[in-house]
């Protein structure tokens, strides 16, 4: 089943094509071999391997995926979170009761930070941390019943701010804002308490307020490369003009 797979040294794999995610599971598309020469030679179609449950992945609707700097290959679906080594899939499930595992099985993001981190926003379980080298994760910011809480929250993506702090979109209930706990947060988010390590504040639609986000439906952000954010909601595109020409010191968002 894997023999095209096997150009990928293990656990590093080095894809010449791409994959694609669909709602019906995966599948790798590789580039045609030995192209014919010549101004008459019709194009050729590069060919697919579907991937699927049969193979060892948990569920076939897949919403999620991400390669990480370790070159594992990791597959979010509405049942669970795929490790694919180019040979075999570790499935990651959620574990009632135990705060080591995955807050829910409905993956909606997956990204990787610069230390190496994967975050995973879910669909009802709010944001979750895997850290690679204990093989375990942590609930970010999701203590129920707490200001500011993740928990039971749809995440729609997240984007990492060149000042450490993670910025996370909900679907409903605006965008929130995690800053490390620590010396660096020091000023940056007063009196509002940490989570695993996090300080978390919430950014809301305000009605007659222009400077505040311009939806509570958040649905994509993107950090460009002058360290700004750039959020899309329900209601267009929003940019984060920070704290300038703020007498409160609060952040603020200009509708673009």
């Amino acid at each position: 089943m894997f023999k095209a797979l096997s150009r990928f040294s293990h656990p590093l794999i080095k894809p010449i094509g791409c994959l694609l995610a669909a709602a019906f599971g995966c599948c790798w598309a590789f580039p045609p071999v030995g192209l014919a020469a010549g101004p008459e030679a019709p194009p050729l179609m590069p060919s697919f391997q579907r991937i699927s449950s049969e193979d060892g992945l948990s569920q076939m609707y897949v919403s999620a995926i991400l390669q990480d700097s370790q070159g594992f290959l990791w597959v979010g679906t509405k049942d669970g979170l795929n490790r694919y080594d180019g040979r075999r899939f570790t499935v990651f499930h959620h574990v009632p009761f135990d705060s080591n595992s995955l807050s829910d099985d409905f993956i909606t993001v997956l990204r990787e930070d610069s230390q190496g981190f994967l975050w995973i926003g879910t669909a009802a379980g709010g944001l979750s941390r895997f850290d690679p080298d204990r093989e375990r994760f942590r609930q970010i910011c999701g203590e129920g019943g707490a200001p500011d809480s993740l928990a039971g929250e749809e995440i729609t993506d997240i984007a990492f701010g060149t000042d450490g702090s993670v910025w996370v979109a909900t679907a409903g209930n605006g965008l929130a804002r995690l800053v490390p706990a620590g010396p660096q947060a020091e000023g940056m988010m007063e009196g509002i308490p940490s989570s695993h390590g996090y300080s978390c504040r919430r950014y809301r639609h305000i009605p007659d307020d222009p400077s505040s986000l311009g939806s509570d439906f958040v649905r994509a952000l993107r950090v460009d490369s002058w360290g700004r954010l750039w959020i899309g909601t329900d209601d267009g595109l929003d940019l984060l003009v920070g704290e300038a020409g703020q007498p409160s010191g609060r952040d603020s968002f200009r509708k673009v």
